[in-house]
């Protein structure tokens, strides 16, 4: 077993609506800005599954650099992977 999740580097966040689980994107913009601002706070440079070649504190709206990276991804004839929940500390500073 190797992975970002199980070397501490990674985490996954579920939106709890309701007393259950949601996995509708709206509340996934949502926690992801609110990471952002924590990270940029403590100076820690995470990447999120929403947007994966660009650090979450770069961001200015969640929503449009989602669809941006969808945008760029098909543009090289590649798919999108994109995973709300996903955040990790960038692999450029904190290496598994």
């Amino acid at each position: 077993m190797d992975g970002r999740h199980i070397t501490g580097h990674a985490v996954d966040l579920g939106a709890w609506v309701d007393g259950k689980t949601s996995w509708e994107w709206e509340h996934y913009y949502s926690i992801a800005e609110a990471v952002s601002g924590a990270a940029s706070e403590l100076g820690v440079p995470i990447v999120w599954g929403g947007v994966w070649d660009k650090r979450l504190n770069t961001l200015s709206d969640t929503k449009q650099a989602v669809a941006d990276y969808v945008k760029s991804r098909r543009a090289i004839g590649r798919s999108a992977f994109i995973d709300g929940p996903h955040f990790e500390l960038d692999r450029k500073e904190y290496p598994a």
